[in-house]
């Protein structure tokens, strides 16, 4: 409600807020993808809403090899945002909230774990389903978070931070 605040909103494209100034701010509650530039000398740090998913909760989020990122949804919808375009696609809807995603590198393939059976979800670069390796298996036990390793290992992380902790290797 501030009158000398700054719209950096997707309405507003380019503009960016002040971190430690006055932003406009949306009615909505939820669902805000933001980008944040980090401070350097003589320059503040910055941000910007990027896209508004209203009513959703972004749960899951991963960059990818091609600079775009991908947001998962508590209402199991998949989004890609491209930064040089600018755009917000739709790219899935899955059976239950996104929560994690991951991307191998080499082939582009992107993992996710969702709050439904199945829990492991394999996508191509360009949104397409595609079937698991057979060393994946789609339904394993708790919720986890997907992350693929330097060694070109799909990791899976489950538990709590402390003697329970469970690391889940699948080799690909």
């Amino acid at each position: 409600t501030d009158p000398d605040c700054v719209a950096c909103d997707p309405s507003h494209p380019g503009v960016f807020c002040p971190a430690d100034g006055s932003g406009c701010c949306d009615t909505t509650a939820k669902g805000r993808l933001a980008r944040f530039t980090l401070p350097s000398p003589g320059t503040p740090a910055t941000f910007r809403i990027e896209a508004i998913l209203p009513g959703e909760v972004i749960l899951g989020l991963a960059s990818g090899r091609d600079g775009s990122v991908l947001a998962g949804t508590d209402l199991g919808n998949v989004y890609r945002f491209d930064p040089v375009a600018n755009s917000t696609t739709l790219l899935t809807t899955l059976l239950g909230a996104v929560f994690s995603i991951t991307q191998e590198r080499p082939t582009g393939d992107w993992y996710l774990e969702l709050r439904a059976d199945p829990k492991i979800v394999r996508l191509s670069e360009a949104g397409v389903p595609l079937p698991l390796p057979s060393s994946v298996p789609p339904a394993p036990p708790e919720e986890a978070v997907l992350q693929w390793g330097p060694d070109g290992q799909l990791y899976r992380l489950r538990g709590r931070a402390d003697a329970t902790t469970a690391l889940e290797v699948y080799p690909l």
